[in-house]
């Protein structure tokens, strides 16, 4: 069951990457003070640098949601189910050993 959780958990992180990742681009240009807008890359100098382009490719990434969220909800069912089957073995297994 470890490996499971273990398994799932990491699912749950790669379908969640695409909002990480444009969430990052916005706290970025928010720190930096510059526009943010997925669609259109804004000029945004840090460090001497024009990082709009890369901004902008990075909160793009964030449309990957429209298929990783409802992985991530059918990987959630799966989990959840593996889980009350694992408890109902486990509560089972106890009653057992009481007979």
């Amino acid at each position: 069951m470890r490996a499971l959780r273990t398994i799932m958990a990491g699912f749950v992180l790669v379908c969640l990457s695409p909002f990480m990742a444009a969430l990052l681009a916005n706290l970025i240009a928010f720190a930096a003070g510059c526009d943010f807008d997925i669609g259109l890359a804004h000029a945004c100098i840090v460090g001497g640098r024009d990082i709009g382009g890369a901004l902008q490719a990075l909160g793009s990434i964030s449309y990957a949601t429209f298929f990783t969220v409802p992985l991530l909800i059918l990987a959630l069912i799966v989990w959840g189910i593996a889980e009350v089957i694992q408890r109902l073995r486990r509560a089972g297994g106890r009653h057992l050993a009481r007979i």
